[in-house]
């Protein structure tokens, strides 16, 4: 299997919705085989003390051809797929939200014909 951690920590702590405070915490994904699709979503919005919940607006870049090969692995270890090395993905469609907040405004889909 394929996998990769993270962790929640310092002004990017994890909201527990049991005790309902807000802790250190680690993150895991693992993969058993490359999907034939590949959905990424970025999560635009940000909090913090003094402006609370709000829209990050920093400008993302993504390549319309995406060899995921190196994302795919972790160390030696590899997806049992025989065509891993061959792990590139076809952007075809992008969702971005149009508005002044991350309360209001509208989702736009572009998709590509063909």
């Amino acid at each position: 299997s394929l996998q990769t951690t993270g962790r929640f920590f310092g002004e990017n702590q994890f909201d527990c919705d049991v005790c309902h405070i807000k802790k250190d915490a680690e993150w895991r994904v693992t993969l058993q085989k490359r999907p034939p699709s590949l959905l990424i979503s970025l999560r635009r919005t940000l909090w913090d003390k003094e402006k609370g919940l709000h829209k990050d607006i920093r400008h993302v870049e993504f390549p319309i051809e995406l060899d995921a090969s190196d994302l795919l692995e972790v160390g030696n270890e590899k997806s049992p797929d025989d065509d891993f090395e061959g792990c590139h993905y076809t952007l075809k469609a992008v969702v971005s939200h149009s508005g002044l907040s991350a309360f209001v405004g509208h989702y736009i889909a572009y998709a590509r014909n063909g």
